[in-house]
C-alpha cells in the first residue's frame, strides 16, 4: 500500500505506557513553547480562488494543497520560510498565512524529507506539527506518508507556523569515538504515544524530547569487536581497542510495531583513529597579508595532535605539498590553489608515521535564468551562472564545533556566460498614446562576466556555505551594458520617433535571496540534484512597450531560475 497512516501505526506504543516508572507523566512535562521564527528565505505569495489551488515554499520543501471549496473567496496565500526554533525538527520552519483565514474543508499540508536527514528515525515516524498563538507546538494527528515520493502530509483547517519532525528518535544518530570511548544511546520521543491517537482537531502537545518508556524497544543489536549493553530504551556502547575494519559501527535499536516486518533505529558510529581528518573548508576569498599573497586558503578539521614540526608532517593535495599556515591539534590551515590540478582531489595529512587522506571535492553547476518581457517570449532575457564549487559532501564539523569561517566568495573561476537571441515585438495602441510601439533586441553572443568578489556590485559576485545536505548561496549579478535596445515609436498622428540604449542584465528576482543547491546524500559521490526556484510571475514588459491597461496580460510575464544534476568530479 503506498500510504501508511502513521497515527494509528502507532497503536501499539499505548500499550507499552502502562510502566512509567522511569518517566515523568504526561501532565508533568510542561508543553513545548518557543519564540516564533523569523524570516530564513524568499516568500513566494498566490492568489487562490474558491476553484482551489496549490502553492509550495521557494525551497520546495512544503506543499499546501487547498480543494475546491474549502475557500468562499479569492484570497491571497503567502509561505514564508522561517528560522527553525524547534530543536529537534528536520530543516526550516514555514509560516503560511494569513493565520485568520477560514477553510470551509480541510486543506492539506505536505513535507518533503530527505534519506540522509532522517538517519536518526524511521519514516514511519515522521510527524508535522504547528504552533499556536501562545507559542506552544502541536503535532497533526493521523500524518499519511507516501514513501515513493518522500513526502508526509495532514489535514487541517488553519494556518499557522509549521514544522517537521520525528516522534521517535535515537540519540545521538552518529557519532565519533576514540578507540575504547563509551557512549550512552538513548531512544527518544517528542509526543506522548497515546496523545497522538485521541481525537482531538487541535493536535497533541508536544514536550521537551523525552527518553520513551522501557517497552517501546524489543532490544538492542550490535555486532562489533567493542560490546554493548542495552536496558530498556538506555544502552552503553564501549568502542573497541582498535580501529575496526567495518567503520563506522552500527548499534540498532528495535522498536515494537503492529505490522509486519522489522523497524530499527539505527545509530552509526565512527571509531576514529589517533589522527583523522573529519572536513574540509574552502576559503575562496582573495586576502593580501604583507609580504603574503594567496588565492585561496583551505580549512582541515579533525584530530592532528600537537605540531611535531617541520620535517615530521606534512599535508599534500594530489601528492603535491601545501604551504602550512598553522597547525592546532583541531585545524590545519593551508595555502592553497583556487584553480588547476592541485586546487581539488586527495589531501594527506601525515604526522609522524600517521596519516589520513580524504576528498577535497568540486562541482561545476549551471543556474540558468531568464525573464520572459513579450508575449510568446520573442524579448527574453538570459544568462547562465556558471559556478564552480569546492567543499565537502562527506561528513561535516563536529557537534560543539565551528566553521573557521561562516561563508565565502565564489570561486575565481565561476562566470557568467550571456546568449540572448535577436528578436522584436510590436504593440498597437489605440488608446490616449495611439500608435505602435516597438522594441527591438539586437543579439547578444557568447559574453563572459567574470567573478569579483561578493562586495563589488558590477560582475558576479556571490556567498557560499557549504552544511550537511547542500550549499546555501546568495548571488549578486550586473553585467555591463551589453544589450542593445531599439525602441521605436509611430504615432497615428506625427513623426516616428527612434531611441537606442544599451542596457544591462541583472540577477532580477532573485538578487541576494537565498538559494539552496541540495546534496543527493552523504559521501564522496554526493551529486547536487536537480531543481529550480519557484518561478515569479508578473515580472514585468520589455521597458519601451507601453501597453494599455486594456492589453496588459500580468501572467505572460515570469522569471524562471532552474539547474539540472550535477555529478561530483571525484566519485
Amino acid at each position: 500500500m503506498k500510504q501508511v497512516l502513521l497515527g494509528c501505526s502507532l497503536l501499539c506504543l499505548v500499550f507499552y505506557s502502562c510502566s512509567k516508572s522511569d518517566v515523568s507523566k504526561p501532565a508533568e512535562r510542561p508543553p513545548l513553547v518557543t519564540q516564533p521564527g523569523t524570516a530564513d528565505g524568499s516568500a513566494v505569495s498566490k492568489k487562490i480562488t474558491s476553484a482551489g489551488g496549490s502553492i509550495s515554499s521557494s525551497d520546495g520543501r512544503i506543499t499546501v494543497k487547498i480543494p475546491a471549496g474549502a475557500l468562499t473567496e479569492e484570497e491571497t496565500i503567502t509561505v514564508q520560510p522561517i528560522s527553525k526554533e524547534l530543536e529537534f525538527g528536520l530543516g526550516k520552519a514555514y509560516r503560511i498565512t494569513p493565520h485568520t483565514i477560514h477553510f470551509s474543508r480541510p486543506i492539506t499540508i505536505s513535507f518533503k524529507y530527505q534519506e540522509e536527514e532522517i538517519r536518526n528515525t524511521l519514516p514511519e515516524f515522521l510527524a508535522i506539527g504547528f504552533q499556536d498563538t501562545t507559542g506552544a507546538w502541536r503535532a497533526v494527528h493521523e500524518p499519511r506518508l507516501d514513501k515513493n515520493t518522500r513526502t508526509v502530509e495532514v489535514s487541517t483547517t488553519h494556518f499557522s507556523d509549521w514544522g517537521f519532525f520525528p516522534t521517535l528518535y535515537i540519540s545521538p544518530a552518529d557519532a565519533r569515538l576514540e578507540p575504547g570511548q563509551s557512549l550512552e544511546l538513548t531512544v527518544m520521543g517528542t509526543v506522548d504515544p497515546e496523545d497522538i491517537l485521541l481525537p482531538n482537531p487541535d493536535g497533541s502537545p508536544m514536550t521537551d524530547p523525552f527518553k520513551v518508556v522501557d517497552e517501546t524497544v524489543k532490544g538492542w543489536q550490535y555486532n562489533g569487536a567493542g560490546s554493548l549493553s542495552g536496558n530498556g530504551a538506555r544502552a552503553a556502547y564501549k568502542a573497541p581497542p582498535a580501529v575496526p575494519s567495518q567503520n563506522p559501527e552500527a548499534v540498532m535499536a528495535e522498536i515494537k510495531f503492529p505490522r509486519p516486518g522489522k523497524f530499527y533505529l539505527v545509530a552509526n558510529i565512527t571509531i576514529l583513529s589517533d589522527l583523522h581528518i573529519d572536513y574540509l573548508q574552502v576559503n575562496e576569498t582573495e586576502v593580501n597579508i604583507p609580504g603574503t599573497q594567496y588565492e585561496s586558503r583551505l580549512m582541515i578539521y579533525g584530530n592532528f595532535g600537537n605540531d611535531p614540526g617541520a620535517g615530521k608532517r606534512h599535508v599534500k593535495i594530489n601528492g603535491s605539498p601545501l604551504n602550512i599556515i598553522y597547525w592546532t591539534p583541531k585545524l590545519i590551515v593551508c595555502d592553497i590553489y583556487s584553480q588547476g590540478p592541485l586546487s581539488s582531489g586527495a589531501v594527506e595529512v601525515q604526522s609522524n608515521a600517521k596519516k589520513d587522506t580524504k576528498i577535497l571535492n568540486e562541482w561545476r553547476v549551471d543556474l540558468e535564468y531568464a525573464k520572459i518581457e513579450s508575449p510568446g517570449g520573442a524579448l527574453t532575457r538570459k544568462f547562465t551562472l556558471m559556478l564552480r564549487l569546492r567543499g565537502d559532501a562527506n561528513g561535516y564539523i563536529k557537534e560543539g564545533e565551528q566553521n573557521m569561517i561562516p561563508y565565502s566568495d565564489l570561486n575565481k573561476s565561476s562566470k557568467a556566460l550571456i546568449n540572448i537571441s535577436s528578436g522584436s515585438f510590436s504593440n498597437p495602441v489605440s488608446l490616449e498614446a495611439c500608435g505602435t510601439y516597438t522594441v527591438k533586441w539586437d543579439a547578444v553572443t557568447d559574453v563572459e562576466v567574470a567573478r569579483v568578489p561578493y562586495s563589488s556590485h558590477q560582475g558576479l559576485g556571490g556567498r557560499i556555505e557549504f552544511t550537511p545536505t547542500g550549499v546555501r548561496l546568495k548571488i549578486r549579478f550586473e553585467s555591463p551594458a551589453v544589450l542593445r535596445s531599439t525602441r521605436t515609436f509611430v504615432p497615428c498622428r506625427g513623426m516616428t520617433s527612434t531611441q537606442v540604449v544599451m542596457e544591462p542584465l541583472l540577477f532580477q528576482g532573485f538578487h541576494e535571496e537565498e538559494i539552496f543547491l541540495r546534496f543527493s546524500g552523504s559521501g564522496t559521490g554526493a551529486s547536487i540534484l536537480a531543481d529550480e526556484m519557484p518561478t515569479i510571475p508578473r515580472t514585468g514588459v520589455a521597458s519601451g512597450l507601453y501597453f494599455d491597461v486594456t492589453d496588459l496580460n500580468p501572467d505572460a510575464y515570469y522569471t524562471t531560475l532552474k539547474w539540472k544534476e550535477e555529478k561530483p568530479k571525484y566519485q
